[in-house]
């Protein structure tokens, strides 16, 4: 009965154009990232999940002073906001704590930034905040305990510092965990032990390390080996590998067949003594279910208002360009 049933559907189903046979992706590659084709055509959308990553997010400083000018906490993400906002999650690093009465600074290196920078990165459709980071703690316990009230309060999920955040698009369980590796040597054991534990009660695993010496186009050493503990995280169970902190991109390795980004270069700083300073990349992490098929990046600049904006042409090829040289140069580094 059931067959012959099935055997009537058959003509209709096939003038639907449904397949029967899984998608197969090609597998990702260098080339494949840093080339324009389109690879994910036949992939039903409404399986399709994409993550977007941004480079160091500043609230202090020269950022602060501009928000204390303007009023407006939206002022920072006002030229990115709309690209940000189409991705199903955003994931930003915050570098430095939001808390009452934060003092103006326009030098040194102690950051903070107003509980309304909050809603700003609501405003530009974060999801998930990295608090790990060598500046969180710049106001002590009690700035990173303000920041994480804050954020909770304006809907936004903290990753790091002991907070594993869950979030679950389209049918697919992400687990985000942050790690600060600046400045100290990070406990791998406890790292290790975290992602496994995020891994058992999630689909995909996403691990945002702070790490590596700054100003530099290679990942190195600054407390902890970013190579290694890139390598580390995806042999713990880490499905996805993308980091920040040397203010400069770098690029991109494939290790056992998963993504470490080692940097995105800086999204909103106040760094503008250097064109490369100055760069960056948001990445967009295409997941279809539980796999990583697609990733793309979307060079950006801060110009002197201390809003970036999304790059064109020859301009966005330059950066491009610099990523994939790095890409490779780690290619041949890990090897």
């Amino acid at each position: 009965m059931l067959w012959e049933l099935l055997q009537r559907l058959l003509p209709y189903l096939f003038l639907m154009n449904i397949s029967w046979a899984p998608i197969r992706f090609p597998e990702l590659d260098l080339a494949r990232i840093f080339s324009s084709g389109n690879f994910l055509a036949r992939a039903a959308e409404e399986r399709l999940v994409t993550l977007m990553v941004t480079g160091d997010v500043l609230p202090g400083r020269s950022v602060h002073l501009r928000y204390t000018q303007t009023g407006d906490p939206n002022y920072a993400f006002a030229e990115t906001a709309e690209v940000l906002r189409g991705a199903d999650i955003t994931f930003i690093n915050l570098e430095g704590p939001l808390v009452a009465d934060c003092p103006v600074f326009y030098t040194g290196f102690t950051f903070c930034g107003d509980p309304r920078f909050a809603e700003g990165l609501k405003f530009a459709g974060a999801d998930v905040i990295n608090v790990a980071n060598n500046h969180i703690y710049n106001f002590g316990a009690g700035g990173l305990s303000q920041t994480l009230e804050t954020l909770r309060r304006n809907g936004l999920l903290p990753a790091g510092e002991g907070n594993i955040a869950y979030l679950t698009v389209k049918g697919t369980r992400f687990a985000f965990l942050g790690y600060n590796a600046v400045g100290k040597v990070l406990d791998r054991s406890a790292a290790a032990e975290e992602i496994k534990t995020a891994k058992a009660n999630a689909d995909v695993v996403v691990v945002q390390f702070h790490w590596g010496q700054e100003y530099t186009y290679l990942p190195k050493r600054a407390g902890s080996e970013p190579v290694e503990l890139g390598h580390l995280a995806i042999d713990a169970g880490a499905d996805l590998v993308v980091s920040n902190h040397p203010h400069w991109i770098q690029g991109t390795e494939i290790y056992r067949g998963k993504v470490i980004t080692y940097s995105h270069g800086n999204f909103v700083f106040d760094q503008m003594f250097s064109e490369e300073t100055r760069a960056g990349v948001v990445g967009k992490y295409t997941f279809y279910g539980r796999k990583l098929v697609g990733v793309e990046f979307l060079p950006t600049k801060i110009y002197r208002s201390f809003q970036p904006q999304f790059l064109k042409g020859e301009e966005a090829q330059a950066v491009l360009d610099k990523m994939q040289r790095s890409s490779e140069m780690i290619r041949e580094l890990v090897k």
